[in-house]
């Protein structure tokens, strides 16, 4: 089968998404703008949660998400989640990777967030900084020290190594659908090369069939630390 690289798979825009820590406003598709405040805990008694999947690595913060669909909408205050690397909120707005937002007809805070966001996917919004970052790991610790990626290199003499979502197994020699392939990179001779790290905007953080993000242990332990030290 031919390489194939992130760009070529297609790209569909991601949602932008507010600030843990600052008030700030952003344009965010259907849901004109919103701003979210961290909390522990609040009156309702919503902790941090654990997703119960180890491999996804996640956790949901309770958060308050001040969000309009207009313009001249009055902007509306719910209790929302901020999903990390991290058992703990960080103080840093840069260590939230996403936001999760209610239904029009449900409160996210009125369900488990975990099995909220697997019946809700369509309610997350990235956040691009911290996004970033999980980039910017995967590309600068992950691939030059991942022995499976390094394996395909070897195998082939060029082409294109991808990153992928462990969420759904694959067979030998076969490619992951677009939503599950996190990233692409380029090898020649064997070598990866790490400066050709794509993105793949086709990508979803959670799907409705398969659930959210999984990852080796040692991905996610590299993500863990550097969110830490934010």
């Amino acid at each position: 089968m031919a390489a194939v690289r992130a760009s070529d798979i297609g790209s569909v825009g991601r949602f932008c998404a507010a600030p843990l820590l600052r008030e700030k406003t952003f344009s965010v598709g259907d849901i004109r703008s919103f701003a979210s405040s961290s909390s522990r805990a609040n009156g309702s008694g919503r902790t941090t949660v654990k997703d119960p999947e180890p491999q996804t690595g996640l956790y949901y913060h309770p958060t308050q998400i001040s969000y309009s669909r207009g313009e001249k909408e009055p902007a509306t205050t719910v209790e929302g989640w901020a999903i990390s690397f991290l058992p703990e909120p960080s103080t840093s707005e840069d260590a939230v990777i996403a936001f999760v937002l209610p239904t029009d007809t449900s409160s996210s805070q009125d369900a488990d967030p975990a099995d909220f966001v697997r019946a809700n996917p369509d309610r997350i919004r990235i956040n691009p900084a911290g996004w970033k970052i999980m980039h910017d790991v995967l590309k600068n610790e992950v691939v030059p020290n991942d022995d499976l990626l390094k394996f395909e290199a070897s195998t082939r003499e060029s082409g294109w190594a991808h990153l992928t979502d462990l969420r759904h197994p694959l067979m030998p020699g076969r490619i992951a659908t677009p939503e599950n392939i996190i990233a692409s990179v380029a090898f020649t001779e064997g070598e990866l090369n790490v400066e050709s790290y794509e993105e793949n905007k086709s990508y979803r953080l959670v799907t409705g069939y398969e659930g959210p993000i999984q990852m080796a242990d040692s991905w996610i332990e590299k993500l863990r630390r550097k969110f830490e030290s934010l």
